[in-house]
């Protein structure tokens, strides 16, 4: 052993931890590492040579030790004891820059008088001393003669013991500065660029495990704060693997289903068997739908039924992940589950208080039309015209009354699933030319039109509600002449792809947004614009279309830019040919 590392392992460390088992185990394992290039006797190789050596093994294990994970204090208390007797200098530091950046706070160091003391002691981290003028230079500072300096003149640290010469250099941190390392000696010594390099790489190895432990920090936090949501939201996690099909619970998913820790086996079985029994079929096919359309998000509410018989109400969100090389597999659904029982009961309340009050209205509207259209009559032969006008005005408002009431009906039985409807085929184009020469009369601005070809010479068949697909129909064509005032002309667009059958609702009107656009289709939404209060309604409309054709086997979407138009889609089925 050499006096170098005699003198190593007997020197005195201003350290934080008090401790000195695992430093010693640092220096050992950096110094048995320098003795095994055997360069202390060997002739042939200058001085300067096996100091680069030395230097360059130090780096070597000490990088080594912080991929091992020695924590941060470790590795700072065994970088200021390699720089010192590797440069044979007298003192070392460590100083970390303080909130405010006015203050630099020691955080270990090699040398120093008793009275200097680690987690205490402070440097001024303005340009008047070595280390803050090396934070704001922002490089490498260099010092041969200390008392002669003219860019800096302290610090007070350095003067009281006597320092002549030194290195000081950056050790960065996430966000700028972390602080400075520095060696310094009471003779004017000179440093090479070596040196320097050297002091460097060991700050950046330094630099490394700082930010490491900064991230590590900021993600136990970050977990920490999502853990305390979930408990406090009642929110479950899970990750499904489809290509083992095994899916992971958080113990939060298993609270959810009132089932005992750890007693999930991983089964989508197992899942779907936790479910309602009305809802098991529809999630399936849901699930199956999104990712057969290769979707990338995935929405579902529906029933579970726990162990001791209780119905409650679960809301899933979840993103799908695909195979990067092949992107149609989906590989992975990663979401959550909340309980969203008392929200869905308050919900079942306000639609049965809903119904009642649509049933209440209908009856009297009904009524009123009747002796309104009585009273048209009767002044229509005393030629009364006026009276005429005035009625029809009152007749006419009675109509949108008895669509709203029809809508807020309807609303009531998709959420309490008693929305019917009857199958059978029925020819889409000729659907579709019905509803246009019905609705033409309603506007003298616009000139409705139906483009596109099937690629089939007969008539395409859907498997469909002809009554409620025509109810989507008015209402794609309806809204897109009320949001299109300045526009000539709208277009149903007819197309269809392998099994299915398209048909869009064209405007060259205001358009929607790519925000509105993700919430179209939801009850009671109305997209924000400046000119929303211009065109009445309560968001109904879109939503009930939405669910008929959901409810169909289908999708419905929207393709629309700002300012340029909007074209409302709906897909469903092409009937079976066999079908009658």
């Amino acid at each position: 052993m050499s006096s170098n590392q005699r003198g190593f392992r007997q020197q005195a460390v201003v350290t934080t931890s008090g401790s000195t088992d695992s430093l010693t185990f640092v220096q050992d394992r950096v110094f048995q590492s320098g003795s095994e290039h055997d360069f202390s006797y060997n002739s042939a190789v200058s001085k300067e040579l096996r100091t680069r050596l030395r230097q360059q093994a130090a780096v070597a294990e000490m990088g080594q030790l912080a991929l091992e994970g020695l924590t941060v204090e470790e590795l700072l208390e065994a970088a200021v004891v390699v720089l010192k007797n590797i440069l044979q200098v007298d003192f070392t530091k460590v100083l970390e820059l303080q909130p405010g950046e006015k203050k630099m706070l020691l955080r270990a160091g090699v040398g120093w008088n008793s009275d200097v003391v680690v987690g205490k002691s402070t440097v001024d981290a303005g340009k008047n001393s070595q280390a803050g003028y090396t934070l704001h230079s922002y490089r490498p500072v260099i010092v041969d003669d200390l008392p002669n300096e003219s860019r800096f003149t302290g610090p007070k640290l350095l003067q009281n013991h006597q320092v002549q010469s030194g290195v000081s250099v950056i050790i960065r941190g996430k966000k700028g500065a972390y602080g400075v390392l520095g060696v310094h000696s009471m003779s004017k010594q000179q440093f090479t660029q070596d040196d320097v390099n050297f002091i460097q790489a060991i700050a950046n190895i330094l630099a490394a495990s700082i930010q490491r432990r900064e991230t590590e920090e900021q993600l136990l936090a970050h977990q920490e704060w999502l853990l305390i949501a979930q408990k406090a939201a009642q929110i479950g996690t899970f990750e499904w693997d489809l290509r083992t099909n095994h899916i992971n619970w958080t113990k939060e998913m298993e609270d959810l289903y009132e089932l005992p820790r750890g007693t999930y086996d991983g089964t989508r079985a197992t899942w779907i068997s936790q479910l309602h029994p009305d809802d098991q079929e529809i999630l399936t096919e849901q699930t199956d739908r999104a990712f057969e359309q290769r979707a990338t998000e995935f929405f579902a509410e529906y029933r579970i039924v726990t162990p001791d018989g209780k119905t409650r109400w679960i809301s899933t969100r979840a993103s799908i992940v695909y195979d990067q090389k092949k992107p149609t597999i989906p590989i992975r659904m990663v979401g959550v589950n909340l309980d969203i029982t008392r929200s869905k009961e308050a919900e079942m309340h306000k639609d049965e208080f809903i119904g009642i009050v649509s049933h209440e209205l209908k009856t009297p509207v009904t009524s009123l039309k009747a002796y309104g259209q009585v009273l048209q009559r009767r002044f229509s032969h005393e030629h009364n015209f006026h009276a005429v006008q005035q009625l029809a005005k009152m007749d006419f408002q009675l109509d949108k009354l008895t669509s709203l009431i029809g809508d807020l009906l309807d609303v009531t039985k998709i959420e309490a699933g008693r929305l019917h409807l009857h199958l059978q085929p029925f020819d889409s184009k000729a659907l579709i030319d019905e509803i246009i020469e019905e609705l033409q009369p309603t506007t003298i601005q616009h000139t409705i039109v139906r483009e596109g070809r099937m690629s089939g010479e007969v008539p395409c068949k859907v498997l469909g509600d002809r009554e409620r697909i025509g109810q989507v129909l008015i209402n794609f064509i309806s809204n897109a002449i009320k949001y299109s005032p300045e526009a000539k002309k709208i277009v149903v667009l007819l197309k269809d792809t392998q099994d299915r059958v398209q048909i869009g609702v064209k405007d060259f009107g205001m358009g929607v947004s790519e925000v509105d656009a993700k919430r179209i289709f939801e009850r009671f939404f109305r997209a924000e614009r400046p000119y929303k209060n211009s065109f009445p309604g309560i968001g109904l409309g879109l939503y009930i279309s939405s669910e008929i054709i959901q409810r169909h086997g289908g999708r419905v979407w929207v393709e629309s830019q700002l300012g340029k138009g909007a074209t409302f889609w709906f897909e469903l089925p092409i009937a079976d040919p066999s079908t009658k």
